[in-house]
């Protein structure tokens, strides 16, 4: 029943290891002082039974549920906080941490042609899905709209800021190419690439490769995203389950009482004659 709730990133280190969201990040952003949240989940039947570090939590049958709290700063930027759980196969629950986001999206036209902004991250997670604790990330956000169709690409360098384990800056690319539908609906493919790091750069076949079949819907302010994704590398889940649903909250902050009696007394003044300007 969760997959009624669910989306569609990569999480911000170089171990091969499912993220708290699974999304190629696109043009959308908040208008300024407008708050929503994105409810991110996925979840592993078939996964890695072994530790990939000490203190590692195995993937398979592991699901992470990721709430995350955005805000339209200004009509180019946005900041975001993702709070980080995950439940093992055990059925044990855990809290593991924060990631902190900031999304630019340049000045374009959102119902065609080309766009283009970038994501900064940085977090402090558990050693259960990171090996590092403190982590940061750099995403590009490049895509096209045309009349039906939507390509982004999403270059992404991951850096750990620990420098316990991995000392090079991690490299992947993310894409999606997705087809619009009548009623909000559309499709899409998405391709999840590890290519190694800065100094042993192209090594895809010992990094995650992922690639997901996804539905979106829109409704009003509402969205859903679901996917099914298959791993087609020795070190990848051989099959992984996401979902997102995310909906507005509000405008913050809400215009202050005052403002608006001042407004309501000074129309009332201005109607009764006793003050108003046009009539002198």
């Amino acid at each position: 029943m969760w997959l009624a709730f669910c989306l569609a990133g990569v999480l911000v280190g170089t171990a091969n290891a499912v993220p708290e969201e699974i999304q190629i990040y696109m043009d959308e952003l908040l208008p300024p002082h407008q708050m929503a949240l994105d409810i991110h989940q996925n979840w592993t039947p078939s996964g890695r039974i072994f530790k990939e570090w000490p203190g590692a939590e195995p993937s398979a049958h592991r699901y992470r549920f990721t709430p995350e709290l955005y805000y339209g700063i200004c009509p180019n930027l946005e900041v975001g906080l993702h709070f980080l759980t995950t439940t093992d196969y055990r059925h044990h629950s855990y809290f593991d941490g924060y990631i902190l986001r900031f999304k630019y999206i340049a000045p374009h036209n959102p119902e065609h042609g080309f766009f283009w902004g970038a994501n900064a991250e940085v977090g402090l997670t558990s050693r259960r899905i990171s090996e590092d604790r403190w982590n940061g990330e750099l995403k590009g956000i490049y895509g096209y709209r045309g009349k039906h169709w939507v390509l982004a690409v999403n270059p992404n360098l991951e850096i750990n800021l620990s420098r316990t384990s991995h000392p090079y800056p991690g490299i992947s690319v993310n894409s999606r190419i997705g087809y619009e539908l009548p009623y909000g609906w559309s499709v899409g493919v998405e391709n999840y690439n590890g290519l190694g790091d800065v100094h042993h750069f192209g090594n895809v076949k010992d990094n995650e490769q992922l690639v997901f079949l996804a539905v979106d819907k829109k409704y009003r302010q509402c969205v859903l995203n679901i996917g099914i994704g298959k791993g087609y590398t020795s070190p990848s889940d051989r099959w992984i389950i996401k979902g997102i649903i995310g909906f507005p909250l509000g405008v913050f902050p809400k215009p202050a009482r005052h403002h608006l009696a001042h407004h309501f007394a000074a129309q009332c003044i201005i109607n009764s004659g006793a003050v108003n300007p046009l009539r002198q």
